[in-house]
């Protein structure tokens, strides 16, 4: 009833997360015909033993644990990040050159500029101006990098990675002592997505982290993902939405404009 009453009021409704489509409320939305999809889930493995050793989906059975041992303390997995890496490398796409990226510590002028350049690439998107970010990515926001990247000194889009110590938060749950990386959000023309991307890994690695994980759904930030290493992962990224946003992106999708989902557009980042 509540949720009839809602779409009379604003028939662009969606829901994202949820677990997965098994939840009651991903069964709810699908049985009143809601489209539905995932939205691909990427990782990278910085440091291969150690995450073998503390992640818990590698973990959840004992023939598991005792092959991600094996691989974590012979060096094998070591050896085999080092090569998927390497035929990898052999065969993707260079990271674009001339992208530099500076911190900022909140959003100006500059992204309502990026804003009006670049939403019409995109089919849906939530807003992104600088009022919009700068109350979702409140300044002083735990372990969150606000980066603003440039091309020969012009702003061509930002991104947003995170660093967390999983250790004594609800990431523990999954993800142990090990220090998690999380692309969160990010913009940009699509044609800059692998050269922003790229920016927001190489904070994170700088940063130390062991693993990155990020959700995107439009196919350059997918096709960028790869371009720099992340690897397609399963996802329990549910993206459920109501018949007018689904007309929307079907329309949208019919002229190359795709949908430009995020981690950050469901209940945003959390405040561990």
């Amino acid at each position: 009833s509540l949720l009839f009453s809602l779409l009379r009021q604003q028939p662009y409704l969606m829901a994202l997360g949820m677990g997965g489509h098994t939840g009651p409320f991903a069964r709810l939305l699908a049985a009143m015909r809601w489209a539905s999809s995932s939205i691909p889930f990427f990782v990278q493995f910085l440091h291969p033993a150690r995450v073998l050793r503390q992640l818990s989906y590698a973990r959840r059975s004992r023939l598991r644990r005792l092959a991600a041992d094996g691989l974590a303390f012979s060096g094998l997995a070591w050896a085999a990040n080092k090569i998927v890496a390497a035929a990898r490398a052999a065969v993707k796409p260079k990271a674009p050159r001339g992208y530099a990226a500076s911190l900022v510590a909140r959003f100006d002028a500059w992204a309502d500029d990026l804003w009006q350049q670049g939403r019409d690439s995109y089919g849906f998107v939530a807003v992104r101006d600088s009022r919009a970010l700068n109350s979702l990515y409140p300044e002083g926001f735990n372990r969150l990098a606000r980066l603003r990247v440039r091309r020969r000194n012009h702003d061509v889009g930002w991104i947003c990675p995170r660093s967390i110590d999983a250790q004594g938060t609800w990431f523990e749950r999954d993800f142990g002592d090990l220090k998690l990386g999380i692309i969160t959000d990010a913009f940009a023309l699509p044609a800059d997505a692998t050269g922003v991307m790229d920016a927001g890994l190489r904070y994170l690695i700088d940063d130390g982290v062991d693993l990155v994980v990020t959700f995107l759904s439009h196919p350059a930030w997918c096709a960028a993902a790869g371009n720099v290493g992340f690897l397609p992962a399963p996802s329990n990224c549910a993206f459920y939405r109501s018949p007018a946003v689904e007309g929307l992106i079907a329309r949208a999708a019919a002229t190359n404009r795709h949908c430009h989902v995020t981690y950050s557009d469901g209940d945003g980042p959390e405040t561990v």
